[in-house]
């Protein structure tokens, strides 16, 4: 066998690092010239075509902001079949801006070609590209993404359709509450994006998700869309043993105003958390009424500052006239309470109640 002589070894590594330094120079030397001015379009086309990736990958991102009709085509087609995976990217990304700043959906055919990338990430640029530039073709091309192989590409699909703003994208996305759970999450929050009366019915089954970021999610956006209708449904999720999920609970039945919860909520004034006590004193003072005043009243002692203020809060809106127990605690308020804030509070609703 003939040994390879250890010059020779030398000799090819050294012009190996040698191709790499003078690839690099080349890309370096091309950004220089566009970043001092000297700007060559044809220079740049033909740049695109180079052996070097570094060297295409500043070709492509050059072009892509000259946003004129010649370039296109290369971009399509490095997007489509360059081997760099960054280049095709770059591609993608620059004929998105244009084409979105344009409001020209003429290139959502190649975005849709682009879906079929092998690469996870240039399948999910392609997903989100279709939902800056739309079209009916490629919301019908978001909807079959569903079934994508890859969670992130999904996730991607999901967010563009709710740029649509479909409601008969709704059923499609409820059945997506079993998939996995990053998917869940942004199926709940594309729902709630789209809203409506359809929108509400498809949240509520997600109370029950066996995920407790996609329950709290429901819970939340349900809350914001003042679905009264699903405060039967929420209000058992007060008894949540996730402190999170019960603030969340709270906070929506407060927003929905909706007195049927009342009797839930009192009972949550006695809760070990703090932060759950001044949700659920908040909630009662936005629905107004209260069945058990003693318990309100017995907050204005509360531990947390917070839950005192908010106690406070709570019988100026539920306009509670003050009986001789109330007046007296309020009085002791006035002069005792330690924090200075809270005193001057309790002497304004007091000056209220007269």
């Amino acid at each position: 066998m003939k040994l390879v002589s250890p010059v020779a070894v030398i000799v090819v590594a050294m012009s190996v690092l040698v191709c790499f330094s003078c690839a690099e120079e080349s890309g370096e030397k091309l950004e220089k010239e566009f970043r001092s001015g000297k700007f060559d379009q044809e220079k740049s086309l033909a740049a695109l075509e180079s052996n070097v990736e570094y060297t295409r990958q500043v070709a492509a991102e050059w072009l892509a902001k000259l946003g004129n009709k010649k370039v296109e085509k290369p971009l399509i087609r490095h997007m489509h079949t360059d081997e760099s995976d960054i280049v095709r990217k770059i591609c993608l990304n620059g004929l998105m801006v244009r084409f979105s700043e344009a409001k020209d959906n003429s290139i959502v055919p190649e975005f849709i070609k682009a879906l079929e990338q092998k690469d996870n990430n240039l399948r999910q640029k392609a997903a989100f590209a279709l939902g800056q530039v739309r079209s009916d073709d490629g919301y019908k091309a978001l909807l079959g993404m569903f079934k994508d192989t890859a969670p992130e590409v999904r996730v991607e699909a999901i967010k563009a359709i709710g740029k649509f703003g479909k409601t008969e994208a709704l059923a499609e996305l409820a059945k997506l509450y079993e998939d996995e759970v990053s998917v869940r999450r942004v199926a709940v929050d594309t729902i709630a994006e789209i809203g409506g009366p359809d929108a509400i019915d498809l949240l509520i089954p997600a109370l029950g998700n066996s995920d407790f970021a996609v329950k709290k999610t429901a819970v939340e956006k349900l809350g914001e869309m003042k679905a009264r209708k699903a405060a039967p449904h929420i209000i058992p999720v007060l008894k949540a043993n996730n402190s999170s999920l019960r603030i969340a609970a709270a906070k929506a039945l407060g927003t929905m105003r909706d007195r049927s919860a009342i009797p839930a909520l009192i009972d949550l004034l006695t809760d070990p958390n703090f932060e759950v006590r001044r949700e659920v004193v908040d909630a009662l003072g936005k629905i107004g009424g209260i069945e058990q005043l003693d318990k309100l009243i017995a907050l204005l002692d509360d531990s947390d500052s917070g839950v005192r203020e908010l106690a406070l809060d709570a019988l100026v809106k539920m306009k509670v006239q003050g009986n001789d127990a109330l007046k007296a605690k309020l009085h002791f308020m006035a002069t005792q309470e330690p924090n200075t804030f809270l005193r001057e509070k309790a002497k304004q609703v007091l000056e209220q109640m007269k």
